[in-house]
């Protein structure tokens, strides 16, 4: 049976969505977690104001500036997936509340399949890809891979496995958009 991926995405009209602030993160920084530059993103803590007060349904997945994942989703990555995934604490804060969130940063791989997917250039981003009609991944490349993130496109779009997928489900997560590789457009 083929395994299939998904590209996951914040659910931007979900009700309990997340309104971050500016995240304040010196040139280097800000330039390291934008190209997924591992070794020079720092392990500090980071610390991020939140424009309104959390509901108590919060999203646990965050992308529409950088990758952050709840306590929740971490805690089920670090049992399921076993790639070496980076983590880095993102404190979101609203006057005394504080949620503790995830900057996530998994592996990367040249894993499209060009020959069946339909992709083109972006000239917005150097050496990036914009997918026109979905993309297929070379599951030779990925030997029971659950998490990555693919050469050509941003580092905030997330392929996971239809395994971790369901244990996201199994565990009522909420915020998240998933959308079959083979039906992505961007």
């Amino acid at each position: 049976m083929a395994l299939n991926y998904y590209l996951i995405e914040e659910d931007r009209d979900f009700d309990g969505k997340l309104f971050l602030g500016k995240i304040s993160l010196n040139i280097q920084e800000r330039r390291a977690m934008v190209t997924g530059e591992r070794r020079l993103i720092p392990s500090n803590s980071i610390e991020i104001p939140l424009k309104y007060p959390p509901k108590e349904r919060a999203s646990d997945y965050l992308s529409l500036k950088f990758p952050f994942v709840s306590e929740k989703l971490k805690d089920i990555i670090t049992q399921v997936v076993t790639a070496k995934v980076q983590f880095r604490l993102a404190l979101l804060r609203y006057d005394n509340q504080t949620l503790s969130y995830f900057y996530l940063l998994p592996p990367q791989y040249d894993c499209i399949d060009h020959k069946h997917s339909k992709c083109e250039r972006d000239e917005r981003m150097p050496g990036g890809l914009r997918i026109t009609d979905g993309f297929y991944i070379r599951r030779d490349r990925l030997e029971k891979l659950d998490l990555f993130r693919v050469d050509g496109l941003s580092n905030r779009k997330l392929v996971i496995s239809e395994r971790l997928k369901e244990c996201f489900e199994a565990e009522k997560a909420y915020g998240l958009i998933y959308t079959k590789t083979e039906k992505y457009r961007d």
